[in-house]
């Protein structure tokens, strides 16, 4: 995990919702929370992909267990650059 920051507190308004530092929103399409056992919540910032693009993530992942399965027995020369 990255260096921690100064901590700051934010208030959780009538609805229920908090607003995040614009410096910790920057860049960031959305945030995943995960709930961890003691209590606490961890936010992982998320970014937006297309269809098509998760596909192609979907595939390379495949592709790296594959190989590190070694199941990779040869890669097409026109692959390598």
């Amino acid at each position: 995990m990255g260096a921690r920051k100064k901590n700051k507190t934010v208030e959780i308004d009538e609805r229920g919702r908090i607003t995040l530092p614009k410096e910790l929103r920057k860049d960031v399409g959305s945030f995943a929370i995960e709930s961890l056992k003691d209590g606490s919540l961890h936010l992982v910032p998320q970014k937006k992909v297309t269809l098509a693009e998760a596909e192609v993530l979907e595939s390379l992942k495949k592709s790296v267990s594959d190989f590190n399965k070694g199941l990779t027995k040869k890669v097409p020369p026109d692959w390598i650059d």
